[in-house]
């Protein structure tokens, strides 16, 4: 028997959250032996812009543990049917 990708997302999405955050971390981790897509010329340009704009103090630095914790607290939970 062969188990359809979207079977897995869909025992995957029926896990608790804190066993779904596991799941995500592991397959996160599987991807460590990927390659890196070559970035285009457009996105390169937007990280020197942006990297500019840090060293010149242009740029608002926000700690990535607020930034997080401001976007769950954002997100809202809506009911299954």
């Amino acid at each position: 028997m062969t188990v359809t990708d979207e079977e897995i997302e869909r025992m995957a999405l029926a896990l608790e959250p804190q066993s779904r955050a596991q799941l995500v971390s592991k397959l996160w981790e599987s991807l460590d032996d990927m390659p890196c897509p070559e970035l285009s010329d457009e996105w390169k340009e937007e990280i020197s812009r942006r990297c500019h704009e840090i060293d010149q103090g242009k740029a608002r630095m926000i700690p990535g543990e607020q930034v997080m914790r401001e976007a769950y607290g954002s997100l809202q939970v809506v009911p299954r049917p």
